[in-house]
């Protein structure tokens, strides 16, 4: 038979050019990036031996060149045979992203490709596929269609996941995907009924360049900032790698201050050439940015990765020299502070991974690098993970646990401390305070522990309603007007101040309470007043209006202008335990605050000091003109019913 093979041969050139062209695009870690060039090494190898043996053929006049083309022949085939196998699973990689592939269809695949495979492997013997007959001419045996059916069942089996997880997938990546399943059925078709014209790797070619289009675009794996892999490609990494070698971790400590000193555009300009030169300068290949001035580097053992974090340890004290703009003249001088963190066993993230957690594993490692960064600073040396950070970790996830029962529980809890007036020598208010218990042991887990966690997965609007609401309950249950309580102070969090329809909301829960607005003061913390000011500030005045007071908390910790503040419609300035701490032990700090209180009172606002702990400082803030005063001294926070029996208890305080 002669056979055409001009088609294979301009198939064969589009293959290697498109291989060419994804290997250079991008070196990605990526599952689809590597089945693809899989894909199309198949494709090339089926095309090759299609020709090849078309050659060959020619060659059957001795024993073993009968034998060579009978072992050829069985290579082509099963070449041609593992394409719609390789195309199936590229299937069920683009439709199950970032997940375990189904073994159930990882078993079908290599059922069905190993029956075919067993068939082609033993034709030369049963002739069942192909042979040589007496002639040495080359001739398809009986069970020959089989190929063909096989190749079908595949290219059904893709068609099938496709429409079955088409929401899973962009609908480009739907119709093109779906476009090679035709391509090849028609061209396995044409080639059936014309066996002498070789389309298989034209239209394998074909196919793949359409194909290509559906993958994930190279550059949505990089970090647009900093010019590295970004997070998406860390996670396609972790799914890809069986072994993903030693991890070292680089915080850019200072990150933040050089975008902040240069301006946003220059600062992640100086920072993306200063990762570049630190990777650079180590070697170091595969890096991945996986999130705010965090980057994992990839390295093959222990010993390079110390290495390498020994190498960029050094610039904390010499600095780089960065070109910013056009002027090559210009170089400016850049320290880079880091903190290091190396995991030497990567098989510490499986004891700390929660099967029953609705995020994936490799989300799960995601957090737990970020609590690492966030919990744990590194500082000067190499901080070596170990198992008591992943029993830190397991304790943050144990919390998070027992957050999201309380609130669907209401297991939380509102404990008021008592606020003393000096003047009038007698408790005239309280704080509220958000408390939680620990289900294990019944203890208190503190707030600066909850409340983060509350803040991070989206729960502290749901948690400061809870906060007012039990309040203005303990407010109106426990009649505290009757009691004296002038003012019961409730903390706001940012989060809650910004969001729409704020006032209306909070007036709707503290209304249906039937108990006095201005019994109500929201705190609002000193960083607060800088995110979003003038935001801030018409809420602020929106429910003053309604009679609706606030309270400066925090005072003394921030960084904002003081007369900037005076602004904001505060009625009480909150100085906090801080700042009177300085005052104890410095005379001139102690100077600085009473001229502050004087300042307050001048301005018609009240003077409380939170944090007080014994009769010294107490006397202290009294004889500098504090009004009010809030800490241990006078009484811990109490929850409902030991709060009501202190305050009859001390109408009048001894104090």
């Amino acid at each position: 038979m002669h056979y055409v093979i001009n088609y294979d041969i301009v198939g064969l050139v589009l293959l290697c050019l498109l291989y060419i062209l994804n290997y250079s695009a991008t070196k990605a870690p990526s599952r689809t990036t590597k089945l693809f060039r899989l894909f199309i090494i198949a494709s090339f190898a089926g095309a090759f031996f299609d020709v090849f043996t078309v050659w060959t053929n020619h060659y059957t006049d001795t024993p073993l060149m009968l034998f060579i083309n009978n072992v050829l022949a069985v290579i082509h085939i099963a070449s041609v045979g593992v394409i719609p196998a390789i195309y199936y699973i590229f299937i069920l990689t683009i439709t199950s992203e970032q997940k375990k592939i189904s073994k159930s269809k990882l078993t079908f695949t290599a059922i069905l490709y190993g029956i075919d495979f067993l068939v082609i492997a033993t034709s030369p013997f049963t002739h069942l596929i192909m042979y040589y007959n007496e002639q040495g001419e080359y001739v398809h045996g009986p069970a020959f269609i089989f190929t063909y059916i096989a190749i079908i069942l595949f290219l059904l089996a893709g068609v099938i996941e496709l429409s079955v997880n088409y929401k899973r997938i962009t609908k480009k990546q739907f119709f093109i995907v779906l476009s090679y399943t035709l391509v090849d059925l028609i061209a396995a078709y044409y080639q059936f009924k014309n066996p002498e014209i070789l389309l298989l790797g034209f239209s394998s070619a074909t196919s793949l360049m359409i194909v290509s289009f559906a993958l994930k675009n190279p550059m949505e794996l990089i970090d647009n900032n900093t010019g590295i892999f970004n997070r998406t490609a860390f996670k396609e990494f972790l799914y890809t790698s069986k072994n993903t070698g030693i991890m070292a971790i680089i915080h850019l400590r200072n990150a933040d201050s050089i975008k902040y000193i240069h301006g946003l555009d220059n600062g992640y300009n100086i920072i993306k050439k200063c990762i570049a030169k630190l990777l650079k300068e180590c070697n170091q290949k595969l890096a991945f940015y996986i999130f705010e001035n965090t980057i994992v580097l990839i390295c093959k053992d222990e010993q390079d990765a110390q290495k390498k974090l020994a190498i960029i340890s050094k610039y904390k004290n010499n600095p780089f020299y960065i070109n910013i703009d056009s002027d090559i003249s210009h170089n400016i001088s850049v320290f880079i502070e880091t903190d290091s963190y190396l995991i030497t066993d990567n098989q510490i993230f499986q004891k700390a991974i929660d099967d029953k957690s609705t995020k994936n594993t490799h989300d799960q490692v995601l957090d737990i690098l970020q609590f690492l960064i966030e919990s744990d600073p590194a500082l000067d040396d190499i901080k070596i993970i170990d198992s008591n950070f992943i029993s830190q970790y397991k304790e943050k996830i144990r919390i998070q646990k027992i957050v999201d029962n309380a609130l669907k529980n209401e297991g939380f809890e509102v404990f008021l401390q008592p606020i003393m007036d000096l003047k009038a020598r007698k408790f005239t208010g309280a704080e509220s305070l958000i408390r939680l218990r620990d289900p294990a042991n019944g203890g208190m887990i503190s707030p600066g522990l909850f409340i983060p966690e509350a803040e991070k997965n989206g729960k502290i609007i749901e948690l400061g309603d809870i906060s007012i609401k039990k309040t203005c309950e303990f407010i109106r249950n426990g009649n505290l007007a009757e009691l004296g309580i002038e003012k019961v102070n409730i903390n706001l969090s940012m989060v809650q101040c910004m969001q729409e329809n704020i006032v209306e909301h909070l007036i709707s829960i503290i209304d249906s309470y039937n108990i006095p607005r201005s019994m109500i003061r929201f705190e609002i913390t000193e960083t607060m007043t800088s995110t979003n000011p003038e935001k801030l500030k018409t809420m602020m005045t929106s429910l003053a209006s309604y009679g609706i007071e606030f309270a400066l908390d925090d005072y003394g910790t921030g960084y904002s202008n003081t007369s900037r503040l005076l602004t904001f419609p505060f009625s009480e300035i909150k100085f906090d335990k801080s700042f009177v701490d300085s005052a104890i032990e410095d005379d001139r700090n102690g100077l600085l605050l009473k001229h502050l209180m004087t300042m307050v009172h001048d301005t018609n606002m009240i003077v409380l000091v939170e944090g007080v702990e014994t009769k010294e400082t107490s006397d202290m803030i009294e004889s500098y003109g504090g009004e009010l005063i809030q800490g241990f001294y006078y009484s811990k926070p109490l929850p409902f019913n030991e709060f009501i029996e202190f305050i009859k208890n001390n109408k009048f305080s001894d104090f």
